[in-house]
């Protein structure tokens, strides 16, 4: 590569030396040169000259290059030029020296030198304030971009030296200006850092960018990543949101940072942090309660204490770089790794165990053919389920399929608002599979055997997969109308269940029925705040019966047990109170019958409500036996009719109405007798 001089300027990149080379471009350090001495260190990112014959990556890059263009924020990496040279196009930006977020990780790792919470909240503060900015951007006619980076990793954050946080590679956002670039069937971004809208294709705004922030910020504070495992594991944590709570990973934090947290990534977009301002100042509230002055040079002696060597050396590297305007020597793009990068993460096809099936799909004379063919296209046919599920295509079609060279190519359409949309898929066939196939090409019939068998396998899917889809809209019609386990035929908890039956791999079945446990934690969490234990006890019960696992219900069974005990001191003091003041059935709401009723609610019958009735039946004794040496016969009679009815084996009252019951002069002589022996008493 040679001095680019722009049209527009006197000014030329002069390169030093490649940092990287992708697909699409290669990335150069450069000399900016200017008239009378100017000097400045840039990145030049230059397509490479196969993809600029490619007229849509052409377009992607010119997107790019438009969109950072008009990004300018202490918080994002600067875009300088844009230009055309040598039948290519090249972006020039600025330079940053430093590390990314994830080589600052990783050597915090290494070196069990932990990120100190006050660095993690305020990289997050300066990627949110960045995002603040983009997501409210507007183009020179002041038409609002609505900005979505959609790929906020921590390959794609940047400290430098001197502590300054910068957000890079615009490459794969998404600005409604230039929406065109997206295409269907490709994930863009990484799984790991995907908000559940953002992975199943639903609208997305800046609420995805919010959520992704949150898993940074979640991986700085705990040094581990927030979702682990193959890609199937990682959808479905993704898409339900599954993850060790901070406080299990990191105990011991100010309770304000597990709130934040907690906050930025709700699975539900409408309840998590609608704007980056709204987070940005429970950051700064946070920041400053633990330490009252935070700045870049905070970080700027963090990166240097993990990178004081790295440091020097890239220093005098630096220096000793030279410029190769005339150096005859090319550069063999050999891959430095890139600082500026586009990922795109396609679609990959986990490997599954071997299934088994009753239905025989291949008719083949060789049975050892048959088998092996046959358990490949078993396996195929979960492949392709899991593919298509995760892609979220409508599958309506088959319109063919064929083995060429031992790979079985099938067309799928898809139904989507722009027209049909071809996918092919190529599976290779294990090795003895291949081999026992080689010679179809000369077998027509066998070809034709394998082509009808690989349209059962799809018309099957084809079938399945829409009584499926119907089973799962009903169940979220379910949840929306609040029919979440009554009931029982249209319940939300019988589709999915339903769905389950038939496909127990199903992740949206499975993450319906977490939505479920969510929504009675939701009841149970208002049921409380009512003060309604009972309740809140039952729709604890419902949530734990369909969500044994959930961490959210759990907590709340350790509160309603906690408030449990707390509300029966509570009523016990108020039967107490109301026995002193001879309250026993009436006024009925401020009785002791009603605060034992209430605490039989509770503890089940349990011995602080039985020990309240006793004192009933004891009080309305004494009440009696009262009322009978004052020889009001009338109301002692009353008294132990009360009694008896909520007190029916009270000893003393059965006494005093086996009294009561005997003829006029011996209840007066009794009645006198007792008069007398509590005045001489």
């Amino acid at each position: 590569m040679q001095g680019i001089r722009t049209r527009q300027s006197a000014d030329r990149y002069v390169p030093l030396d490649v940092i990287g080379k992708g697909g699409m471009a290669e990335v150069f350090r450069c000399k900016l040169v200017g008239e009378k001495g100017f000097e400045k260190l840039i990145v030049l990112k230059k397509l490479l000259p196969e993809a600029a014959r490619d007229s849509e990556l052409v377009t992607n890059f010119i997107d790019e290059a438009r969109l950072a263009a008009l990004l300018q924020h202490e918080n994002i990496a600067h875009i300088y030029n844009f230009g055309e040279f040598d039948n290519s196009f090249f972006i020039a930006m600025e330079y940053l020296f430093g590390k990314d977020l994830h080589s600052i990780m990783v050597q915090a790792r290494e070196r069990k030198h932990a990120m100190g919470v006050e660095h993690a909240l305020l990289v997050a503060l300066k990627i949110c304030e960045g995002m603040e900015y983009a997501h409210k951007l507007k183009d020179l006619r002041q038409r609002p971009l609505n900005i979505i980076h959609r790929d906020l990793t921590p390959h794609n954050v940047f400290v430098t030296y001197d502590g300054n946080v910068k957000i890079i590679d615009f490459g794969i956002a998404k600005a409604e200006l230039y929406d065109h670039r997206t295409q269907a069937g490709v994930v863009k971004g990484k799984i790991s850092y995907m908000s559940p809208e953002q992975l199943v294709g639903n609208g997305i705004d800046r609420r995805s960018d919010i959520f992704s922030i949150g898993i940074l910020l979640y991986e700085m504070l705990s040094g581990k990543r927030m979702y682990r495992g193959d890609t199937a594991t990682l959808i479905r944590k993704c898409l339900a949101v599954e993850y060790d709570p901070l406080e299990t990973v990191a105990p011991g934090l100010p309770t304000a940072v597990y709130s934040i947290l907690r906050n930025a990534l709700i699975k539900d977009k409408e309840r998590r942090y609608q704007s980056c301002l709204e987070m940005i100042r429970d950051l700064e509230d946070c920041l400053f309660a633990i330490k009252k002055y935070s700045h870049r040079q905070l970080l700027k002696e963090y990166i240097l204490t993990l990178f004081g060597d790295e440091y020097e050396k890239e220093k005098t590297e630096l220096s000793g770089l030279r410029d190769t305007e005339d150096d005859s020597t090319e550069f063999n793009g050999a891959d430095f790794g890139s600082i500026e990068q586009t990922i795109i993460e396609d679609v990959t096809l986990p490997e599954l165990p071997e299934q088994t099936v009753q239905t025989t799909y291949l008719n083949y004379e060789n049975p050892s053919l048959k088998g092996k063919a046959h358990t490949w296209l078993v396996r195929m046919r979960g492949k392709m389920t899991d593919l298509l599920d995760r892609l979220g295509w409508k599958t309506w079609a088959v319109v063919g399929g064929g083995l060429i060279g031992g790979v079985i190519i099938m067309s799928v359409f898809s139904r989507n608002p722009g027209g049909a949309e071809p996918l092919m898929l190529g599976l290779k066939l294990p090795a003895e599979v291949t081999t026992d196939l080689a010679d179809t090409g000369r077998n027509p019939a066998l070809q034709e055997q394998i082509k009808d068998s690989a349209r059962e396998i799809l018309v099957e899917y084809v079938s399945t997969k829409e009584e499926l889809e119907s089973l799962l809209a009903k169940g979220r019609t379910a949840i929306t109308e609040g029919r979440l386990t009554t009931p029982g035929e249209t319940s939300a908890l019988k589709y999915y269940r339903e769905v389950l039956k038939r496909d127990p791999d199903n992740n949206v079945a499975m993450d319906g029925l977490r939505v479920i446990g969510e929504q009675y934690a939701e009841l149970v969490e208002k049921s409380l705040g009512h003060r309604n234990l009972a309740g809140a006890r039952d729709f604890l019960e419902k949530g734990l019966a369909v969500s044994p696992d959930n961490h959210r219900l759990a907590l709340l069974r350790e509160r309603i047990e906690r408030e449990k005990l707390e509300h029966v001191d509570y009523l016990r003091s108020k039967a107490e109170e109301a026995l002193r003041r001879n309250k026993l059935t009436t006024p009925y709401n401020q009785s002791a019958y009603k605060y034992y009723k209430d605490i039989r609610q509770i503890t089940g019958n349990g011995e602080d409500a039985r020990e309240v009735l006793r004192q009933i039946g004891n009080r309305y004794a004494v009440l009696g036996e009262v009322a009978h040496r004052d020889f009001k016969f009338t109301q002692a009679r009353s008294y132990v009719s009360k009694g008896l009815e909520i007190a029916p084996s009270n000893k003393r009252l059965l006494s005093l109405k086996q009294e009561l019951a005997k003829s006029k002069p011996e209840v007066f002589f009794s009645g006198l007798e007792k008069k007398l022996n509590s005045i001489f008493q």
